[in-house]
């Protein structure tokens, strides 16, 4: 693994953080543009033009924002924390490993040994019934 791997691995919750501060901000931004795009505040106007001029920008930037917003609330929800990202590239080494493998089989074998112990002695013989 590189310097450069490793650095922009840390900075992932930077990433993360960023994003969910553009989203927030561009979801109020959406909110108020399309708020006053639903008023009347094209009454204050007397010519027809800048009338519709005004809305056309207003509806424009409401898009934009909602545009920005969710893909930045995307990018907050899928970009993973520093910590998830090197548990990401070092579990599956260390899970392939030849020695986690031969270990976690006497471990597998050891925990099914005392399972069957556990079950053995408060569970009734196969060819035994319980007692009602």
């Amino acid at each position: 693994m590189s310097g450069w791997e490793i650095y922009l691995i840390t900075r992932l919750d930077a990433l993360q953080g960023a994003a969910v501060l553009v989203a927030i901000v561009a979801g109020v931004a959406f909110l108020l543009c399309g708020f006053f795009t639903t008023l009347d505040i094209s009454g204050s106007y007397t010519d027809g033009d800048k009338e519709n001029v005004h809305l056309r920008m207003m509806r424009t930037w409401t898009r934009t924002l909602c545009i920005v917003a969710l893909s930045a609330t995307s990018i907050a929800v899928v970009t993973p924390t520093s910590r998830e990202m090197a548990a990401i590239i070092i579990l599956p080494k260390i899970a392939n490993s030849e020695t986690v493998q031969n270990e976690a089989r006497e471990i597998y074998d050891l925990a099914k040994e005392w399972l069957r112990n556990a079950a053995g002695a408060g569970a009734p013989a196969k060819n035994e019934t319980p007692h009602a």
